[in-house]
């Protein structure tokens, strides 16, 4: 990050896109609220929205006779002028900004013309914005919660539209401040050693019952943590049918002092919480991810299309960790943790993987974290493997 003086600006080139502008933040950490808002350390957030919508663009799966594309709470700009330098067709897609921030329009309106594309940026309230218009695709990027905004921007979708949402009020999505959690999201966390897929759960969790009383429904196409944001995309549908559907994937989960998850889908099933479960919800159960799409997406990552951006190698993994987890249940074992209670050093990854491919069971490991091993094995039977596995090394 180069060194700026106050108010000054430096050149900086994200994508294919040159924008003078002074960065909020460095390149890790959510930046500094207020003025041109400008963060380097969500260009992996940006890389990969690029590469989304493509797809989505390529695959004819955003509505409306022109496809319309909403920045709201746009900063500086640098998220919508990439779309229209970087996406397929975009001289055939509406692209739209907007921000409250006089200096951010400004600054985005000057990187229209050192750019050389066509992008309607707007001063505007978001809220106020959404009510009143109708778009293919938004995205709700702020600093913080985006709760105040989401109802709307459902709204404000066509039927088959898709919503991306940012948080990087991680410490209440993890569970790491649970009231915060239940003020914000209505729901109930604690922390968990898979506390950043719990993230991942709670914003989709709130975001399908926010929709459901709009008599819409989500379904999610990625969801991902940084190590300062909750990013996810769920494409909105209508109707009673697939809005009641959509609902069968909210619910709990028991966790108990071992990290072992039991998936149920109404408090009514709960007979009792004892030996040190901790009931965890209303959270989103099921799937993170569309498999069809990630797919489609890591197959245009594999040519030469997208390899000139920063985090092109990033995505990549973790679109191939995603499509391994695709089918397995919440949660995952943190072999570190499981090694502290056992009392024993934990094992290579990929022999314990191995040892339970072996005995049939899905596994995977996670993309949101590195120790992390998801399976459909029960605790006991991945302790004994466990142990197994370290007494024979």
């Amino acid at each position: 990050m180069p060194k700026i003086e106050d108010g000054s600006t430096v050149r900086i080139t994200e994508g294919k896109v040159v924008l003078d502008v002074a960065p909020t933040g460095g390149y890790k950490g959510p930046g500094v609220r207020g003025g041109v808002f400008y963060n380097p350390a969500m260009v992996n957030n940006r890389d990969l929205s690029i590469i989304l919508v493509n797809t989505l663009l390529e695959g004819g799966r955003l509505p409306g006779r022109s496809v319309s594309i909403l920045d709201g709470l746009c900063g500086s700009g640098i998220r919508a002028l990439r779309f229209a330098r970087e996406l397929t067709n975009s001289g055939e897609v509406t692209i739209r900004g907007i921000d409250i921030d006089e200096g951010s329009i400004r600054t985005a309106c000057e990187g229209c013309a050192a750019n050389g594309v066509n992008v309607d940026f707007l001063r505007e309230e978001l809220n106020g914005h959404l009510v009143r218009n109708r778009y293919s695709y938004v995205d709700v990027d702020p600093f913080g919660s985006p709760v105040p905004f989401i109802r709307n921007a459902i709204s404000s979708l066509l039927n088959g539209g898709v919503l991306a949402v940012t948080a990087t009020d991680t410490a209440a999505l993890t569970g790491s401040i649970p009231r915060v959690a239940r003020r914000r999201y209505d729901t109930a966390l604690h922390r968990t050693d898979f506390q950043h897929e719990l993230s991942c759960r709670a914003l989709l969790g709130n975001l399908a019952r926010t929709a459901a009383s709009l008599e819409r429904s989500v379904s999610p196409l990625f969801f991902y943590t940084s190590d300062h944001f909750v990013r996810g995309y769920v494409k909105l549908g209508r109707g009673a049918g697939r809005t009641d559907g959509s609902l069968k994937n909210v619910g709990y989960i028991l966790l108990d002092g071992n990290g072992y998850v039991e998936v149920i889908h109404r408090l009514e099933e709960i007979r009792s919480v004892d030996g040190g479960r901790k009931v965890i919800g209303p959270i989103w159960v099921g799937p993170l991810e569309d498999r069809e799409m990630v797919t489609d997406m890591l197959g245009a990552t594999k040519g030469e299309r997208f390899t000139y951006m920063e985090t092109h190698k990033h995505i990549r993994s973790m679109l191939e960790t995603a499509l391994s987890e695709n089918g397995l249940p919440p949660g995952g074992y943190d072999t570190n943790a499981v090694a502290s209670i056992l009392r024993m050093s934990p094992p290579r990854i990929s022999s314990l993987m191995g040892a339970l491919k072996a005995k049939g069971f899905g596994v995977s490991r996670s993309r949101f974290s590195p120790i992390l091993v998801k399976t459909d094995a029960s605790w006991k039977v991945f302790k004994r493997t466990f142990i197994d596995i370290v007494e024979g090394e």
